[in-house]
């Protein structure tokens, strides 16, 4: 916290800069030790913590018209960062603009997180090192309005008289909410491929699990009429089972120094996993493959409350197979090595892959039966700590 603090005092170009620290309850001692006498703090209960409360919160105290949101573990990468922000954001006249992520210098972000990025920024948005502006006014098409409205407060700026009209809603996803929100009333949104923040993360499969999951379910709440995907429950369990075991049965190929370049890696990844090829029948949980014992415990709730033992769907198999898609056109870049795939360890990444589409698939199998009982638990096993 004090790092990213001290870039922030140090960033050239702003006349004036306010801080606002929301503290829900750290016992870090990060804000005992702040780098400035002008910081001001606000101080609220953990139990009383949303994104939403804390920001809404952090709006009524700021002074100024123009409102930045900083998470605590994003870094400015230069002292002319918030400048050059402000600068686009007042030459695009918006309401909102968000910028993009890269990873931070040394860190230990894996895998999972860089393709995520990559999906994102490149290929949703396609933006490079290019800025978008969105409007409903200039294209009112369904697709183009979900790409204005993925504000990110990650790093974002907006104009307070909106914030205070608007308000953020909801404790995830108050930021692509309001996003849409804004979209649909005639705000312009940019999203800023010139400017970046460095930002990244090295999460557990239990965390995945939990952000695919509530992604999923809060998307229908903000985007109207955005259609789901059939699927039940006792289909899915026997499904989740059988391609975690089918993953886990081909760990040896993914071993490190098994892999020697790019075609090694990305021939393996589409032989072990193609449409045609059939996955384990297995549906028992020998052992735990993977070093997060709440992402296994969950998997063996999921055994213990099956019902059907033989595959119908492919639910799982046909997300998981889109991801890897995405995974070969990330290793494909030119200026991705070979080292920094094979230096992690893959399988570690295919797991938390594969969390995602667990999270996606019981994510729809919710939506098409909220009233089911075994869907209301997952839920409510799923619904917290992200």
């Amino acid at each position: 916290m004090k790092y990213i603090l001290d870039q922030l005092i140090k960033q050239v170009g702003i006349k004036e800069l306010e801080i606002i620290l929301v503290d829900s309850g750290s016992t870090d001692g990060s804000i005992q030790n702040l780098p400035g006498p002008n910081i001001k703090v606000i101080k609220i209960p953990s139990q009383k913590f949303s994104h939403s409360y804390a920001r809404n919160l952090g709006v009524k105290q700021a002074k100024f018209e123009t409102i930045l949101f900083l998470t605590q573990d994003a870094i400015p990468p230069n002292e002319q960062w918030l400048s050059s922000f402000l600068a686009k954001f007042q030459t695009y006249q918006v309401s909102a603009a968000t910028c993009s992520e890269r990873k931070r210098p040394g860190d230990l972000s894996d895998l999972h997180n860089r393709v995520d990025q990559f999906c994102h920024y490149e290929k949703l948005l396609k933006l490079g090192s290019s800025d978008q502006i969105y409007s409903i006014h200039k294209n009112n098409d369904p697709t183009e309005i979900r790409k204005g409205s993925s504000l990110n407060n990650v790093a974002c700026l907006y104009k307070k008289s909106v914030l205070k009209k608007f308000k953020f809603r909801g404790n995830f996803a108050e930021d692509l909410d309001l996003g849409y929100r804004l979209i649909q009333k005639g705000h312009k949104t940019a999203i800023l491929g010139s400017i970046h923040v460095l930002h990244s993360h090295n999460r557990r499969p239990s965390y995945n699990i939990k952000r695919a999951y509530i992604s999923t379910t809060v998307g229908e709440k903000i985007f109207p009429g955005q259609k789901f995907i059939s699927m039940d429950i006792d289909g899915v369990i026997p499904e989740i089972l059988s391609f975690y075991n089918y993953i886990c049965a081909n760990k040896k190929k993914f071993k490190l120094g098994t892999l020697k370049n790019k075609t090694d890696i990305t021939n393996t990844l589409n032989s072990v996993f193609n449409v045609n090829r059939q996955t384990s029948r297995n549906f028992e949980l020998s052992e735990n493959n993977y070093n997060d014992s709440e992402f296994f415990n969950f998997l063996t709730f999921l055994k213990q409350n099956q019902t059907q033992h033989h595959l119908h769907t492919k639910h799982i198999q046909f997300n998981f197979l889109a991801r890897i898609k995405a995974l070969n056109d990330y290793i494909q870049q030119p200026e991705i090595t070979v080292e920094e795939i094979t230096q992690e360890n893959l399988f570690e990444n295919l797991i938390k892959m594969f969390a995602d589409s667990c999270g996606f698939c019981l994510g729809n199998s919710y939506l098409n039966d909220r009233n089911n009982n075994l869907n209301v638990e997952i839920r409510n096993r799923l619904s917290h700590s992200v």
